[in-house]
This record gives C-alpha cells, structure tokens and sequence, in this order.
C-alpha cells in the first residue's frame, strides 16, 4: 500500500509510463537528509527524456526558493537560464530552466518547479538533451503546471508504489505517486501555452 501522505497528481502523455524505482529502505527512512524520488516518468525506459519527482521533508525555514538557488550553488557547471515566481492552484511555486552538461550525454536542459506542502517540499524534475528541448517543452510546460500534490487520492485512484527492498525482511517499504493519464481542464492547458512561451523559451 503506498503511502497516501505523498499522493500527487500530475499530467502526462497518455503513451509514457512510470518507470520503476528501487530504494535503499534507509533513504526514505532519512527524508530529512535525502531527496527522495517519488516518480520517474519517460516515453520509453531507455529515453533521455524524464520528468521526475523527488520530495525532502524540511524545516520551516527552508522554501522553494531556497530549492532552487540549492540546485544552482550545488551543481557546478549549472547555468541558470530563466527563474520565475508564480502561483499554480493559488500556491506559491518557483521555477527555473537550466543548461547543464552530462558526462555522457552532454548539454541538457532542465525545468524544476518546486512548491511546499506542509513540511514536505515537492519539486518536480523535466530533462531532456538541450537539442530536443523544443520537441518536449510543450509538455514539459503541462506537467509543471498540472502537478499538485495537494491532491486527494480518489477510492478508485490507481497508486503506484515505490519498493524499497529490505535486507532481512520479505516486506517492502513503499511511498506513492499518481500519474494522472487525462488532460485536466482548458485553464490548465493555457497556463501550460503560457509557461511554454514565457517560461521554457530560452537559448
């Protein structure tokens, strides 16, 4: 059963799938400490193409602002390209594009849009190779601007489970994540246009 306290909806195209995540038990255990991936969600499981999404409980102190400046500070080599301040869902959420550069790929692109919920901070990871960042923004744009994890898990919500594997136990550790497979309504679609135009368009 996963853990409904970090249920979130976000939408996707309907043809990409949840990619499974194996954790060590110790590093949910130690949220306060480690950046936990929730969700991995590609078009296809060896695609370079990703929109992850990790949460971190924290102190009050700590926001989505200093989330983002974090990332920067911590990844040397990291431009950032765009930040933005905005409200998704009546919330305060931060957003930023960086260009980055992978030993094995090369320079990719990044959108990180981050929001707190109580004392758990969600952040929300789309990458791809900086040359195929036009063919994703677009929907990039859509997941950033759909994902809540405000959200309620409905009786019938499909919850997809994390396992951890433990090392003298045949049980699991699991937290959960919701990929929700249906366009949301049309004002989430124009935040999404918009986001694309103001947001993702930068070289």
């Amino acid at each position: 059963q996963g853990r409904k306290d970090l249920y979130f909806e976000v939408v996707v195209p309907v043809h990409w799938g949840m990619v499974e995540i194996q954790l060590p038990r110790e590093i949910i255990e130690d949220d306060v400490n480690n950046a936990v991936l929730i969700a991995d969600i590609k078009p296809a499981a060896e695609s370079p193409v990703d929109i992850a999404i990790y949460y971190r409980r924290v102190p009050e102190f700590v926001d989505a602002e200093y989330l983002i400046r974090a990332f920067a500070d911590q990844n040397p080599g990291t431009e950032l390209l765009a930040t933005r301040a905005t409200l998704f869902y009546g919330r305060d959420t931060r957003e930023a594009v960086f260009r980055t550069q992978q030993p094995d790929v090369g320079a990719c692109r990044l959108r990180i849009t981050a929001m707190k919920r109580d004392d758990f901070l969600f952040w929300i990871v789309c990458g791809c190779l900086e040359e195929d960042f036009d063919q994703y923004k677009v929907i990039f744009s859509m997941a950033a601007a759909t994902f809540d994890p405000y959200a309620q898990p409905s009786a019938e919500a499909d919850i997809a489970s994390v396992s951890v594997p433990l090392e003298q136990d045949s049980g699991s550790v699991s937290v959960s994540a919701q990929a929700a497979e249906s366009a949301k309504d049309s004002a989430s679609e124009v935040g999404a246009g918009q986001l694309a135009a103001s947001l993702a368009d930068n070289d």
